[in-house]
């Protein structure tokens, strides 16, 4: 295997283990100061549907960009009881982030972080 090929799938294998282990963390029951209605993997999904962001990722047919060879991220981490919400494409030595928003724990309300 090419080494930039060798590079690039370790990237990507460490990149599933990290998000896997995220995903498995906003699983976890909150706790009783912050109980939230919506749910990391939720705020995710409802990112996802905002044109915005749907047309970012329509520029990775297949999960990874031909021009870049990077894939694209869309990941959620707690802020008191709501969730950021990470939009950008990990590239093999660095990352280009597309946007950041900012979803409501109890209603699900989206806003941007620009």
């Amino acid at each position: 295997m090419h080494c930039d090929t060798k590079k690039l799938a370790l990237s990507v294998a460490l990149a599933s283990v990290y998000f896997f282990n995220q995903n498995l963390a906003g699983l976890a029951a909150p706790d009783s100061k912050h109980k939230r209605k919506i749910s990391a993997q939720q705020a995710v999904t409802l990112v996802k549907k905002r044109s915005d962001v749907k047309k970012f990722l329509a520029l990775f047919p297949n999960g990874k960009s031909k021009k870049t060879q990077g894939f694209p991220v869309v990941e959620a981490e707690e802020l008191d009881n709501n969730w950021n919400v990470h939009v950008y494409e990990q590239m093999p030595d660095h990352t280009a982030t597309m946007n950041w928003f900012e979803v409501d724990g109890q209603t699900g309300a989206i806003k941007a972080m620009e």
